[in-house]
């Protein structure tokens, strides 16, 4: 039991680096207001189930840019308990801006063994430490829009730019690294050679590792979900299940987990407004637990829709209680101004709603 102990605690010796400062172009409109990372997959964002595949005593590393603000709140309130290191990406678009640039930002949090797990890569496999290099891969698909590499005798021989026709696995942007001193040595000896380069990333440094001599080996993942384009977004909702009935906005989005549920906006005033109401309301809606900038918190409470189990028995019921606890007269107001606020209320909301779908989809 205690050598098992040992043994835990040597192979939690590592971290993991989540690349999150990128602009996320390949989902076109659905990143306009938030970052790729906090995209949502199921019932929770992608880089919820990044974070939750690593053992909970494993550091985390991540590098923000583009919406950094909202990738920091989100994770601190989603995972108070967890320790992580934010690094600032202050060149994340344009020239010179490239994955590379971004991990060589966090050189100094990462002077050990680490894992390199992409924003956009969702995986159910356990995923190995880096007790020694290794890349993850996966069989099936085409290279068009992927990395790919070859093996000879289970060692990773060569990672090969997009659209290689002659490839053993796919390249998951997953890749496990114990010689980070080599590692940091090849991508640093890139970045100078050509600093405006902006494909430099993981698989140009590993090319150069493999070229000093270094060794890989493969790690296949047998289930791996690509959330960084729209289509194979797409794929992975469906895929991935756990769903609730939502309809999908840009601006806005709701995560659901075990014990809370956090809500995003990308209008704070609307952040502001909720927190508010429920001052109004009071224990009529679920307690806020906390809130920052674009989102809140609240406890998850277990539950059907009344909309889903109403019927003319418990209808009465419901307007006894919603007589007594929602609609008590705090202050009379005159009928026009009542009448106002309940066109402004179900027309004019309406309206606005149904125009921001229309322009959102590009309906005409």
């Amino acid at each position: 039991m205690i050598m098992e102990e040992k043994n835990n605690v040597y192979k939690n010796k590592y971290k993991v680096l989540i690349p999150t400062s990128g602009l996320g172009q390949r989902l076109g409109e659905i990143t306009k207001y938030t970052n790729k990372s906090l995209v949502r997959v199921g019932k929770k964002p992608v880089v919820s189930y990044i974070i939750e595949s690593y053992p909970k005593d494993v550091e985390l590393v991540i590098t923000t840019g583009y919406f950094s603000g909202q990738v920091k709140e989100f994770i601190k309130m989603a995972y108070p308990e967890r320790k992580i290191s934010f690094v600032n990406v202050k060149k994340y678009r344009g020239q010179g801006s490239s994955l590379g640039y971004s991990m060589l930002q966090a050189q100094k949090q990462l002077r050990c063994p680490f894992i390199l797990h992409v924003a956009d890569t969702i995986v159910k496999d356990k995923i190995s430490p880096p007790s020694h290099n290794w890349c993850g891969g996966f069989k099936g698909g085409g290279s068009a829009s992927y990395s790919s590499f070859t093996v000879s005798s289970k060692k990773v021989q060569k990672i090969n730019k997009k659209g290689a026709l002659d490839f053993d696995f796919l390249h998951i942007g997953l890749v496990g690294i114990k010689d980070y001193k080599d590692f940091w040595d090849a991508l640093e000896f890139l970045y100078n050679k050509n600093p405006k380069d902006g494909g430099l990333n993981d698989c140009m440094a590993i090319n150069l590792m493999l070229e000093r001599g270094s060794n890989f080996s493969v790690k296949e993942f047998k289930q791996w979900h690509d959330a960084g384009n729209i289509e194979s977004l797409s794929q992975a909702r469906k895929e991935i299940g756990d769903n609730f009935s939502n309809l999908d906005k840009t601006d806005e989005s709701i995560s659901i987990f075990k014990d809370f549920v956090i809500k995003f906006f990308y209008d704070s005033k609307i952040i502001k407004q909720r927190i508010e109401r429920a001052k109004i309301l009071n224990k009529v809606t679920p307690k806020i637990e906390k809130y920052g900038k674009n989102f809140y918190r609240y406890k998850y409470i277990e539950g059907d829709l009344y909309s889903e189990t109403a019927n003319t028995s418990n209808f009465k019921d419901f307007l006894s209680w919603a007589k007594y606890n929602l609609w008590p007269l705090e202050k009379k107001i005159d009928e026009e101004k009542f009448a106002n606020e309940c066109y402004k209320f179900y027309h004019d909301k309406t309206k606005k709603r149904i125009n921001k779908f229309i322009s959102l989809n590009s309906i005409n």
